[in-house]
């Protein structure tokens, strides 16, 4: 997993005080504090705030504001977002870095591809809507088949429509997981794409084996 190299900017050094302070971070003292450092507000969910990434017109800073990801968690939601950024490159944005930690005072995190809007009006067809997805993972019993809330989707000018949000990895079933590599072969993705996927759903299945042993991961 990419280092990320933030954790110690003065923001997130600012914001780590707060939450040691309080033991949790208002909204508003995460945005505020942002702007404050020069951090440009982009939107809020339900468990995140998203910035415009310092320097980098491409990619966006997430910082999670309502729970501590745990190192395994930020694991696990780094190689599951870039297996579907990989078999649905113009339904998921790629994930750059997610960064955790075993501390519930600590700032946890990511770093993803920035999607651009359509700035003028919805393109008169949407060639990869994410229905496509649903459907595709129904078929091929792929672990893709979660609801896309409407209020977190971007279209953007070539008709693409892109889910934004975080998606919760909660699934273990290694069969489902191991569909996506022959739904992948199947449909002629390259063998590159391929092999990464594969690198991506050992390091899955490694943490999963953790999990089920009690272990504990302690390396960013």
């Amino acid at each position: 997993m990419p280092e990320l190299g933030i954790i110690n900017t003065p923001y997130l050094t600012d914001l780590q005080r707060k939450k040691g302070e309080r033991d949790m971070l208002f909204p508003g003292t995460v945005v505020f504090r942002g702007k404050e450092h020069g951090y440009t507000y982009i939107n809020r969910g339900e468990e995140c705030i998203v910035f415009a990434y310092p320097g980098e017109k491409k990619k966006v800073l997430s910082i999670d504001y309502k729970d501590t990801l745990s190192i395994k968690d930020a694991k696990l939601q780094y190689y599951y977002h870039n297996i579907l950024a990989t078999v649905f490159p113009h339904n998921f944005p790629r994930m750059h870095a997610s960064f955790g930690s075993n501390s519930s005072t600590d700032i946890t995190g990511d770093v993803r591809q920035r999607i651009a809007k359509a700035r003028k009006k919805r393109p008169a067809k949407i060639h990869y809507p994410l229905r496509k997805v649903r459907k595709i993972s129904n078929d091929w019993a792929l672990p893709f088949t979660q609801d896309f809330n409407p209020d977190n989707v971007i279209t953007t000018a070539k008709g693409e429509e892109f889910y934004v949000d975080t998606l919760t990895v909660d699934k273990n079933d290694t069969a489902e997981i191991d569909n996506i590599i022959i739904y992948m072969r199947h449909h002629h993705y390259s063998d590159t794409d391929i092999k990464k996927v594969q690198r991506y759903q050992t390091r899955m299945k490694d943490i999963w084996e953790d999990k089920l042993r009690g272990k504990k991961i302690n390396t960013p």
